[in-house]
C-alpha cells in the first residue's frame, strides 16, 4: 500500500497563506466588499482613550484599545452595523482570536520563525491586486476607519507566521495512503455525471462534548448575520478552523461523494446563491455556501468574461426609519429609470448623493457570489434591480462585458482528492496543536 508524503515545498503550495486573500478580504469579493467598506465606514474612530487590558496570554497582554480596534474592523469586514449589541455580540469571538494570534505569534517566536517586511509587503501587495486597490489603498481604508494599521499586519504577520510553524513541525507527518485516495475516487465516480457544485464554508469543531451548546450558538449566531447580508467570505476568514479559511471557504468544485454524507444531502437540496442551516457532523458544525453548479462537460469551455460594473450606492441614515428607506428607494428607482449607461448613472450618482464606484475590467468571478449571477445574466447598459443591504440601497450597471477562456489547466481527479485530503488532515493537525497550545498557556481574560 502506497503512501502519499507532503514535503515542505508541497505543502508550501496548497496552503501558503499569500497564494490566497486571507480574513479581511473575501477572494472572490474583493471589489464589492471594498466598497460596501468605504461607504460604511464609522462616523468617529476608535480612539485609545481605554488603555485597559482585555486579556494577558503567557505575560503578554491584549489590550482593550487592540480588542476595540479589531472589533471595529470584523464589523465592517462583514457589512454589520456598528452599534453596542453588535459589539457586544462580537467582543468573545474577536478575542478568542487575538488569543489564538498570540499564541500563534509566540510558538513561531520559540522555534525561531517570523513574517519578515517582505512577507508581509508581498501579502498586502497580493490582496490589493485582488481588490483592484492602488498600491497602499488597503492601509488608506484602514485609515479612513480611523483605525491604526497593526489592525491587519497583527492578523497577517500572525498568519505568515503560523503558517511556517504548521509547515516546519507537522508538514512531513502528512501522509495520505493509496487507499485513502481510491476509496474517495471510487465514490466519485459512482456519481459520475451528476452536476458539480461549487462549495464555500464555515467550520466549527466541537473539539470536547463541553462545548456542544457553546459552539451550536456561534453556528446559530453566523447564519443570522449571514441572514442579515453579512460576507460570507469574511466570516470564513474570522471564524471558520478549516484550512479552507485562507481562501474565504472556498473548497472549489466538487462532486457528490467528496463530502461528508450530510453535507453532500444538504447541498443537493440548495440553489447557487444559497447558505444552509448549521450541519451537525462528527467533528462540529458546517454552515455551507453553494456559490454555483455546473454539468461535468462544461468545465473546459466554461467562460469566465471580464466585466466593467457601475455601482451605485445610496447609503442610509443610521438606524433608518421606514419613510427614510422609502425616500431612498424612490431616489434609487429614479437613478435606475433615466440611466442608459454606466455614465448617465454616475452623473445622476453624483446629483443626488451616491457614493458611486466603477468596478473595472475585473473577471465575472471574481463578484461576490451572490452578484455573480445578477450580473452574468445583464447586457450592456442593463442595470440590476435595486438591492438593499443594511447601510444602504445598491445598484449595478453593466458597462462593459469580454468573454474569456478560463486559462487555469483542470486538475486531475487524483490530484483534487489527494490535496483535499492533505488539506483535511493538515487542517485537524493545526486545529490540534493550537488546541494544546492554548492548554498549555496561562491565559488570563479581564473584561
Amino acid at each position: 500500500m502506497g503512501i502519499a508524503e507532503i514535503s515542505p515545498e508541497r505543502y508550501y503550495r496548497t496552503v501558503c497563506i499569500w497564494n490566497s486573500v486571507r480574513r479581511l478580504v473575501a477572494m472572490k469579493t474583493g471589489v464589492v466588499f471594498v466598497l460596501l467598506l468605504v461607504a460604511s465606514l464609522p462616523s468617529k474612530p476608535v480612539t485609545a482613550q481605554s488603555l485597559g487590558i482585555a486579556a494577558v496570554v503567557n505575560e503578554e497582554i491584549i489590550s482593550a484599545y487592540d480588542l476595540q480596534s479589531r472589533i471595529s474592523w470584523n464589523i465592517l469586514t462583514t457589512n454589520g452595523r456598528n452599534d453596542a449589541e453588535t459589539r457586544q455580540r462580537h467582543t468573545k469571538k474577536v478575542l478568542d482570536h487575538l488569543i489564538d494570534e498570540k499564541l500563534k505569534l509566540q510558538e513561531a517566536k520559540r522555534l525561531g520563525i517570523k513574517a519578515s517586511q517582505a512577507e508581509l509587503q508581498r501579502h498586502i501587495k497580493f490582496v490589493e491586486e485582488r481588490l483592484n486597490l492602488p498600491s497602499g489603498g488597503l492601509y488608506s481604508i484602514v485609515r479612513r476607519a480611523g483605525l491604526n494599521d497593526n489592525v491587519i499586519n497583527g492578523q497577517f504577520k500572525s498568519d505568515i507566521a503560523w503558517n511556517k510553524v504548521v509547515n516546519r513541525v507537522l508538514g512531513f507527518r502528512v501522509k495520505i495512503s493509496e487507499e485513502d485516495i481510491q476509496d474517495r475516487i471510487r465514490q466519485i465516480e459512482l456519481n459520475k455525471g451528476r452536476p458539480e457544485h461549487r462549495i464555500l464554508e464555515i467550520f466549527l469543531p466541537v473539539d470536547n462534548p463541553d462545548r456542544e451548546i457553546q459552539v451550536a450558538n456561534q453556528a446559530r449566531s453566523i447564519t443570522q448575520q449571514l441572514e442579515q447580508g453579512a460576507s460570507f467570505q469574511s466570516l470564513a476568514k474570522n471564524y471558520s478552523k478549516s484550512p479552507t479559511a485562507n481562501k474565504g471557504g472556498d473548497v472549489g468544485w466538487l462532486r457528490a461523494g467528496q463530502l461528508d454524507p450530510r453535507l453532500d444531502a444538504a447541498i443537493e437540496n440548495m440553489r447557487p446563491g444559497q447558505i444552509s442551516q448549521p450541519i451537525r457532523t462528527k467533528n462540529g458544525y458546517f454552515i455551507l455556501l453553494l456559490h454555483s453548479q455546473r454539468k461535468p462537460q462544461e468545465e473546459n469551455k466554461n467562460l469566465d468574461p471580464v466585466v466593467s460594473v457601475h455601482q451605485f450606492y445610496l447609503p442610509l441614515p443610521s438606524n433608518p426609519s421606514e419613510q427614510d428607506v422609502a425616500q431612498k428607494m424612490k431616489v434609487a428607482k429614479a437613478a435606475k429609470a433615466q440611466s442608459k449607461t454606466c455614465k448617465n448613472l454616475e452623473q445622476y450618482g453624483k446629483k443626488v448623493g451616491s457614493t458611486s464606484l466603477n468596478i473595472n475590467k475585473i473577471k465575472l468571478s471574481s463578484l461576490a457570489p451572490n452578484l455573480i449571477p445578477l450580473v452574468a445574466k445583464l447586457k450592456v447598459g442593463e442595470s440590476t434591480e435595486l438591492i438593499k443591504k443594511t447601510n444602504g440601497i445598491v445598484i449595478y450597471m453593466l458597462c462593459d462585458k469580454l468573454g474569456k477562456k478560463k486559462k487555469n489547466p483542470k486538475l486531475t481527479i487524483r490530484k483534487q482528492v489527494e490535496d483535499q485530503l492533505i488539506n483535511q488532515r493538515l487542517g485537524r493537525m493545526a486545529q490540534r496543536y493550537l488546541r494544546d497550545l492554548r492548554r498549555q498557556a496561562f491565559v488570563d481574560i479581564r473584561l
